[in-house]
């Protein structure tokens, strides 16, 4: 195998050297002495170079080595669930199509040599063929255990990993069947179905809703326990702000200040204050300052640069930062002095920032507040004092120092909500959900989540202090991060002009593909209360590109219609923000020094690309368990309801195979088009759509439609319904778990 490994190695070096823009026609002696091959192995790379030129991939012109007309890729290839997958080329091109047939030997993750075989032409994308593996993507991986008497593997819960693991049936006795398990992969033989490997931990059995939740963590690579070098390291942090602490700061720890989060929220890292002042507002974003506490390159920092963020999971937080800074002295907790970086901004009536400081601070917050809380006291302050009931009199009785602030921030609230909808900021209201977990981890309650004025609040003040900090920095010229969204591709707006168009709206000023985003903020005002609202909604932030971090801000950002925009208020939970903070106060103390801007150029790219992997991935773990919470959630509400349980839903998605049910409580599930028996249904591709062959019977996005429960799979987190009218005509409900 080390032999093997190492010819993939001086295959890939020789064909990178004779492939790279710069490489010049040579001879095989030529080559041989820029590569320092050994006199004794000139006959190996002669070898190696024939077999090259036999696949074409070189070719001999007047005996000196060209690059051949064949194109070989490195890349890692991505696999999909119906065999066939993509190669991501190392050099940051577009994707290369791996047919089923070509995917060869290669597993999903691993990084593999692909011979491109048909190039990219109008919107086809380039295709080709997997010629060798040169590194396996993983060799850990977690899945079930099928345990039988004479056989034992473990299938992958990753299903773009198309190989089960064979386990040797001596440890197998040691393990139940059904347990979710990590394996080790320990033989990876030449033939597609020996992969062979160890189990190395039980999570438990997989109706478990924590062995459900730690395979998904294990999967995605999310990190668990903090290392013991980073518990050593907190041993040093003292627990409380000491006068030395606050040397060189501004003391506003008299300034009336209040956190608004939550009401479970623990981790609390950004504060405000208000104040009226001659030509409007004086606002304070003061954020928790993190970088204090995690110097660079410490095992806190480095372990957070691998977290990337906090992962927020239905029953548990995965903290970036350990409880003792994320919970503890980082927390902005009422009445405790905290260290913090506040972006003061002084702003005229019309809501506009005038002038703006950015200093390192030391504050006490007077007041937590929640969302709720904040917002039923808006409420109440907009009655008469005879209109207001007694529980409504006691609460502003309670904050009563505070209720002025409160009233003049909602008034500059909606001031910036104007501003920001007056240059076309895109507003995604998406209903999400609160789902409550018992003891043991089971869901017993899906409930969708309210926004509120308090809420609005909070963002539009974050979203200020965010693009006040990135403006700045952008024009000190200084190596920063920045959070960037990109125009969405005129492909993807003129198939989403298309539906839009079917289902009765359009797209104004969209024209070739190309669009603003005040055009997409018309549509969905548009759209506002109409039932195809959420679905066209969904529809639209699809057909963009996702938000990155980048080290420039030249593209702005597209969703916010910001020129200039960063994250800078949430360093407890996202390392970027950390990042901020560390540049912000170099330059506080140090200015621009030629060695610190040259060093830090060079590693925020880098660290910028990171960030916007672990969000990702975070991203990833949080869909994954709330998918499997719901699917849980109706097997253990409804499984044997019989069809008792009529649920009111609209259509969210069509596809030739059925059709996606989405219900109030952001439960979504599927229809098989096997199951809509009423007719013989023809899906509709430019219209996303079916139709009845002989009915007519149209099932459309947007379109309402009354559903029964029909079952879960708990493998794939797929919930089944069944079309209430499919019962009321004969049709029965199997509503039986897909898994067992």
């Amino acid at each position: 195998m080390e032999g093997k490994e190492r010819m993939e190695e001086r295959r890939q070096k020789v064909l990178d050297f004779i492939n790279h823009p710069m490489y010049k026609p040579m001879t095989k002696k030529q080559l041989a002495q820029i590569l320092t091959v050994p006199k004794e192995d000139f006959a190996v790379l002669d070898g190696l170079l024939s077999e090259l030129r036999g696949e074409g991939a070189i070719d001999i012109e007047k005996k000196r080595i060209v690059p051949g007309k064949v194109r070989y890729v490195p890349g890692t290839f991505c696999g999909t669930a119906r065999g066939f997958g993509f190669v991501t080329p190392e050099d940051g091109t577009d994707d290369i199509f791996i047919p089923a047939e070509g995917v060869g030997k290669a597993l999903h993750g691993d990084q593999v040599l692909c011979q491109v075989l048909q190039r990219a032409e109008g919107d086809r994308k380039a295709s080709g063929q997997i010629v060798s593996v040169t590194k396996h993507g993983t060799d850990i991986l977690v899945g079930t255990l099928i345990n039988k008497k004479k056989a034992a593997y473990v299938r992958s819960d990753e299903a773009r990993f198309d190989r089960t693991v064979k386990i040797g049936l001596k440890q197998a006795k040691e393990y139940k069947d059904g347990h979710k398990v990590v394996v080790k992969i320990i033989s990876w033989p030449e033939d597609k179905e020996g992969l062979r490997g160890k189990i190395v931990e039980d999570l438990g059995h997989r109706n478990q809703p924590t062995a459900q939740i730690q395979s998904v963590i294990y999967r995605l690579g999310v990190p668990g326990e903090f290392p013991d070098a980073v518990f050593r390291s907190l041993e040093a942090i003292e627990d409380r702000v000491s006068e030395e602490m606050l040397e060189g700061r501004e003391d506003l720890r008299r300034w009336r200040m209040v956190t608004i989060d939550g009401e479970d929220a623990k981790d609390l890292d950004d504060a405000v204050s208000i104040r009226r002042c001659e030509h409007g507002y004086e606002l304070g974003v003061h954020i928790a300052d993190v970088s204090h506490y995690v110097p660079e390159n410490s095992p806190l920092d480095r372990e957070a640069y691998s977290r990337g963020t906090s992962v927020y999971l239905t029953d548990r937080v995965i903290p970036m930062l350990p409880p003792k800074l994320s919970n503890g002295i980082c927390s902005l907790n009422a009445g405790k002095d905290r260290l913090a970086l506040s972006c003061i901004m002084e702003l005229n009536e019309e809501g506009q920032i005038v002038s703006h400081r950015i200093v390192e601070s030391a504050i006490c917050v007077a007041r937590r507040m929640s969302y709720t809380q904040v917002s039923q006291i808006l409420s109440a302050l907009k009655l008469l004092e005879s209109e207001r009931s007694p529980e409504q009199k006691a609460l502003l009785a309670e904050h009563q120092e505070f209720l002025g602030d409160f009233a003049a921030m909602e008034e500059l609230a909606r001031k910036r909500i104007q501003i920001r909808d007056d240059r076309g900021a895109i507003d995604f209201d998406f209903p999400e959900c609160k789902i409550t977990t018992d003891d043991e981890g089971n869901p017993v309650e899906i409930q969708p989540y309210e926004r509120n004025i308090a809420t609005r609040i909070i963002e539009e003040f974050m979203l200020l202090a965010n693009e006040t900090v990135a403006q700045e920095y952008y024009w000190r010229d200084v190596p920063f991060v920045y959070r960037t969204h990109e125009k969405p591709d005129p492909e993807k707006i003129r198939t989403l002009n298309t539906f839009v168009y079917n289902m009765g709206h359009r797209i104004k000023g969209s024209k070739g593909g190309d669009v603003h985003p005040k055009a997409l903020q018309a549509l969905l005002e548009e759209l506002e209360g109409k039932p195809e609202e959420g679905i066209l909604a969904r529809l639209t932030l699809r057909s963009m590109k996702q938000a990155k971090y980048t080290v420039n801000m030249e593209t702005g950002h597209f969703g916010l219609a910001a020129r200039y925009y960063c994250h800078f208020t949430s360093p407890i939970r996202r390392y970027p923000d950390l990042m901020i903070h560390r540049i912000i106060k170099h330059t506080l103390h140090h200015g621009y020094e030629d060695a610190w801007l040259e060093k830090t150029g060079k590693t925020l790219a880098k660290t910028a690309e990171q960030c916007s992997a672990t969000e990702r991935r975070a991203q990833e773990a949080e869909r994954d368990v709330d998918r499997y919470m719901k699917a849980l959630y109706m097997k253990n509400r409804y499984k044997k309801d019989h069809g008792k349980t009529r649920f009111d839903g609209v259509i969210s998605g069509v596809i030739a195979k059925g059709i996606f049910v989405e219900l109030e409580n952001t439960v979504e599930g599927f229809i098989p088009v096997e199951d809509l028996t009423l007719d013989y249904f023809i899906f509709d591709r430019d219209r996303y759509r079916l139709e009845g062959e002989h009915t007519h019977r149209v099932y459309a996005l947007g379109q309402k439609i009354q559903v029964y429960y029909n079952g879960s799979d708990m493998d794939t987190y797929t919930v089944y319904f069944l079309e209430a009218g499919e019962i009321e005509n004969g049709q029965g409900i199997d509503q039986t778990d897909c898994t067992e």
